[in-house]
């Protein structure tokens, strides 16, 4: 508390008299100017200037014992202090230790300091979460009957920045809520979303949203538009669409709702937060026997290198599709319906959702009519 610059904010409360009843008031004072009004006569004292309701008041504030010994030196007035816990840092200081904090807790669960101090750097209502909760465990003194891992009576008078680290390991959630927030997830869904995600490693999260993050890069699809792309599928599919399509044309709904619409798509504006609110699912396919082997299988059927993203952005169920029993049997009907192998890929960039089921079981049906009025292909 001795630094220079910082803010120091005291909670009080006054009994309101008419009401019958106590209101907290906060008074907040620069720590340069309450060292520069120190009062000589009073050892460990200083001497706030507080502006209240118009009116200016000192107080005297015992900051070496970190007690609130608050008293009115003007005005009369009757005020109650909340404890030795009611001054804290200015928020800023206070964000700025939780942050600290939670990169620690990051990097006790294997991340690098680099992706640690990013991801709690981009974490605001993580952050602002635990520091409430410390905030309102020191001014109502519940460390007492708070149950931690150092349990609260020996947490109580512990530093601000140990605090945030012991509620932080509480909420158990393996640091995935502050990496949900971090990557533009609503922090309203990280809870659902934390379920799929509980038995994954927060390293592997990381590697697989890197991976998807250089798969939906939009400087890989060439300058194709994606979003002309899924409003003709939205306005011409005329076929009944099973769940997985039935999904995917509510995702693209949605998205049409909120604010850019579809063209998030071509920019790739936080199209991968929308996509893993919607499809989390997606978090727990394996990077070495799901996603990498799918991309290098759509790659071979003729889907040029680097727009196999747009494929499955087109279609997000794709990404959850087992090679050997959803893709190639669904090739193989397009292939019998007398497309080229060398056209696959180019039917595939072009109408992505042939790898629906629905589409495809539609594409049968059509081939065996055909055949049977002798239809030459």
């Amino acid at each position: 508390m001795a630094t220079s610059g910082r803010m120091l904010t005291c909670s009080l409360l006054r009994f309101h008299e008419r009401d019958g009843q106590f209101i907290r008031y906060t008074v907040a004072t620069d720590w340069c100017t309450a060292k520069a009004e120190q009062k000589p006569q009073q050892t460990g004292a200083k001497i706030c200037r507080f502006f209240s309701f118009g009116h200016v008041a000192n107080w005297s504030l015992n900051f070496n014992a970190l007690k609130s010994s608050v008293k009115p030196y003007s005005h009369g007035r009757k005020w109650h202090c909340l404890g030795e816990h009611a001054m804290h840092d200015s928020p800023a200081d206070d964000m700025q230790d939780a942050q600290g904090a939670v990169a620690q807790l990051l990097q006790e669960l294997g991340v690098s300091k680099e992706d640690a101090v990013g991801i709690s750097s981009k974490a605001p209502v993580y952050i602002r979460e635990l520091v409430d909760a410390v905030h309102e465990l020191d001014d109502a003194h519940l460390w007492s009957s708070w149950q931690g891992e150092s349990g609260g009576s020996a947490i109580e008078h512990d530093t601000f920045r140990n605090k945030i680290l012991q509620i932080a390991r509480t909420k158990r959630d393996m640091g995935i809520f502050p990496f949900l927030e971090s990557i533009g997830v609503n922090p309203l869904s990280t809870r659902h979303i934390s379920r799929y995600l509980s038995a994954e490693p927060l390293t592997c999260l990381i590697q697989k949203i890197d991976f998807f993050k250089e798969l939906f890069s939009p400087a890989n699809f060439e300058g194709r538009n994606i979003s002309y792309m899924v409003r003709r599928m939205m306005m011409q599919l005329s076929v009944s669409a099973d769940d997985n399509l039935q999904q995917s044309l509510s995702f693209f709904e949605k998205m049409e709702a909120k604010r850019g619409g579809l063209t998030v798509l071509d920019s790739g504006d936080g199209i991968l937060a929308r996509l893993i609110e919607s499809f989390p699912k997606i978090l727990l396919q394996s990077m070495d026997k799901n996603l990498k082997p799918a991309v290098d299988f759509l790659e071979s059927t003729g889907v040029p290198k680097g727009c196999v993203g747009m494929v499955l952005l087109c279609f997000p169920p794709a990404i959850l599709y087992d090679i050997g029993a959803d893709i190639q049997p669904r090739i193989r009907t397009l292939k019998k319906a007398g497309i080229c192998s060398k056209d696959v890929g180019k039917m595939l960039l072009r109408y992505p959702w042939l790898l629906s089921k629905c589409i495809v079981d539609n594409v049968d049906n059509i081939t065996v009519y055909f055949a049977a009025e002798k239809v030459i292909f």
